[in-house]
């Protein structure tokens, strides 16, 4: 029996709801660290747009991880994005920057769906 294809699925359903409900943001990655090695910069950071849909924190959320009730949590569509999210990585949503504490991909099979990502003010 063949595996069952998910990225018809996330291509006509997934994406096209996120895009629907969701809101615009940008993935901010740290860019690459300029100036010699004794007094090192961070770079500009790279920008990625996103679409993220605000989502409820659960208590099965937070069960062994750092996540609190009092962050926020956002679906974001993996359309178009060439890098998973990091630990590292900041997302501004209508101006305002939060830190990324935890991300969960939604991965059936070798499709990614999109990832749900927990944000800290």
């Amino acid at each position: 029996m063949a595996a069952f294809d998910y990225s018809d699925l996330r291509d006509t359903v997934v994406q096209p709801l996120l895009k629907d409900f969701g809101k615009d943001a940008v993935l901010l990655m740290p860019g690459v660290t300029v100036g010699p090695a004794y007094d090192p910069q961070p770079g500009a950071d790279i920008e990625q747009p996103v679409t993220v849909v605000a989502t409820k924190i659960t208590a099965e959320d937070t069960v062994g991880t750092n996540v609190q009730m009092t962050d926020e949590a956002y679906l974001v569509s993996s359309e178009g994005v060439l890098v998973d999210p990091k630990l590292v990585d900041r997302i501004r949503i209508g101006g305002q920057v939060l830190q990324v504490i935890l991300i969960k991909s939604l991965k059936p099979g070798p499709v990614l769906m999109l990832w749900k990502v927990f944000v800290r003010r």
